[in-house]
Protein backbone atom coordinates (compact mmCIF):
# COMPACT_ATOMS: atom_id res chain seq x y z
CA UNK A 1 0.00 0.00 0.00
CA UNK A 2 1.22 3.53 -0.55
CA UNK A 3 2.61 5.54 2.38
CA UNK A 4 -0.16 7.91 2.63
CA UNK A 5 -2.38 4.95 3.56
CA UNK A 6 -0.65 3.49 6.26
CA UNK A 7 0.47 6.49 7.14
CA UNK A 8 -1.66 9.67 7.17
CA UNK A 9 -0.61 12.98 8.63
CA UNK A 10 2.48 12.77 10.65
CA UNK A 11 6.08 12.16 9.84
CA UNK A 12 8.05 8.97 9.29
CA UNK A 13 11.06 7.69 9.42
CA UNK A 14 12.00 4.42 8.47
CA UNK A 15 13.54 1.96 11.43
CA UNK A 16 16.14 -0.57 8.79
CA UNK A 17 17.10 -0.47 5.22
CA UNK A 18 14.16 -2.89 4.31
CA UNK A 19 11.94 -0.45 5.58
CA UNK A 20 13.83 2.33 3.75
CA UNK A 21 13.17 0.44 0.79
CA UNK A 22 9.21 -0.35 1.05
CA UNK A 23 9.15 3.36 1.57
CA UNK A 24 11.13 4.06 -1.41
CA UNK A 25 8.86 2.16 -3.30
CA UNK A 26 5.92 3.62 -1.36
CA UNK A 27 5.49 -0.42 -0.80
CA UNK A 28 4.68 -0.45 2.76
CA UNK A 29 2.98 -3.09 5.12
CA UNK A 30 2.26 -4.05 8.47
CA UNK A 31 6.22 -5.34 8.62
CA UNK A 32 7.40 -2.05 7.57
CA UNK A 33 9.35 -0.61 11.02
CA UNK A 34 9.23 2.92 11.41
CA UNK A 35 9.24 5.94 13.82
CA UNK A 36 5.65 7.69 13.24
CA UNK A 37 4.82 10.86 14.56
CA UNK A 38 1.32 11.18 14.22
CA UNK A 39 -0.51 14.24 13.38
CA UNK A 40 -3.85 13.23 15.67
CA UNK A 41 -6.51 15.89 13.99
CA UNK A 42 -6.92 18.90 11.47
CA UNK A 43 -6.78 21.41 14.45
CA UNK A 44 -3.78 20.33 15.18
CA UNK A 45 -2.04 19.90 11.43
CA UNK A 46 -3.85 23.84 11.24
CA UNK A 47 -2.43 24.76 14.34
CA UNK A 48 1.53 23.49 13.30
CA UNK A 49 1.00 25.21 10.22
CA UNK A 50 0.22 28.53 11.41
CA UNK A 51 3.45 28.57 13.24
CA UNK A 52 5.44 28.45 10.14
CA UNK A 53 7.73 25.17 10.45
CA UNK A 54 6.76 23.64 7.19
CA UNK A 55 7.79 26.53 5.70
CA UNK A 56 10.80 26.88 7.50
CA UNK A 57 11.29 23.77 6.76
CA UNK A 58 10.78 24.16 2.94
CA UNK A 59 12.52 27.05 3.04
CA UNK A 60 16.16 25.46 4.50
CA UNK A 61 15.26 22.09 2.46
CA UNK A 62 13.86 23.08 -1.03
CA UNK A 63 11.10 20.54 -0.49
CA UNK A 64 7.48 20.96 -0.87
CA UNK A 65 6.04 20.19 2.31
CA UNK A 66 2.36 21.41 2.13
CA UNK A 67 -1.45 19.75 2.92
CA UNK A 68 -2.05 16.59 1.19
CA UNK A 69 1.30 16.33 -0.08
CA UNK A 70 4.43 13.67 0.86
CA UNK A 71 7.54 14.80 0.90
CA UNK A 72 10.59 12.78 1.29
CA UNK A 73 13.42 14.95 3.31
CA UNK A 74 16.97 12.84 1.65
CA UNK A 75 19.34 11.66 4.80
CA UNK A 76 21.88 14.41 3.84
CA UNK A 77 19.00 17.39 4.48
CA UNK A 78 17.57 15.65 7.40
CA UNK A 79 20.38 17.96 9.55
CA UNK A 80 18.45 20.65 8.52
CA UNK A 81 15.01 19.35 9.44
CA UNK A 82 16.68 19.29 12.72
CA UNK A 83 17.95 22.94 12.91
CA UNK A 84 14.64 23.87 12.26
CA UNK A 85 12.60 21.32 14.84
CA UNK A 86 14.80 22.26 17.81
CA UNK A 87 14.65 26.00 17.01
CA UNK A 88 10.53 26.09 16.89
CA UNK A 89 10.73 23.91 20.29
CA UNK A 90 13.29 26.63 21.96
CA UNK A 91 10.89 29.53 20.98
CA UNK A 92 7.81 27.47 22.19
CA UNK A 93 6.18 28.35 19.07
CA UNK A 94 2.45 27.29 19.14
CA UNK A 95 2.51 26.25 22.90
CA UNK A 96 2.60 22.72 24.46
CA UNK A 97 0.88 20.80 21.71
CA UNK A 98 3.26 22.50 19.01
CA UNK A 99 6.43 21.76 21.18
CA UNK A 100 5.96 18.21 21.37
CA UNK A 101 5.83 17.80 17.64
CA UNK A 102 8.70 19.85 17.35
CA UNK A 103 10.60 17.77 20.11
CA UNK A 104 9.70 14.52 18.77
CA UNK A 105 10.42 15.58 15.43
CA UNK A 106 14.04 17.00 16.46
CA UNK A 107 14.45 13.26 18.18
CA UNK A 108 13.05 11.69 15.30
CA UNK A 109 15.88 13.63 12.79
CA UNK A 110 18.75 13.03 15.49
CA UNK A 111 18.00 9.31 14.85
CA UNK A 112 17.51 9.75 10.89
CA UNK A 113 21.34 11.70 11.37
CA UNK A 114 22.82 8.42 13.28
CA UNK A 115 21.22 5.95 10.89
CA UNK A 116 21.65 8.12 7.47
CA UNK A 117 18.25 7.75 6.78
CA UNK A 118 15.65 9.79 5.18
CA UNK A 119 12.30 11.44 6.59
CA UNK A 120 9.05 11.16 5.37
CA UNK A 121 6.16 14.03 5.54
CA UNK A 122 2.80 12.64 4.78
CA UNK A 123 0.53 15.57 5.17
Amino acid sequence: MQISEKFRRGVVMPLDETSAKALEAEDVNDATRVRFIEIASQDEFELLWQTGVFAAINEQTGSLIDDYEEEVIPAEMVSRVHAVALSFAKNCTGGATAVRFFTALADACDVALRAAKPIYFVL
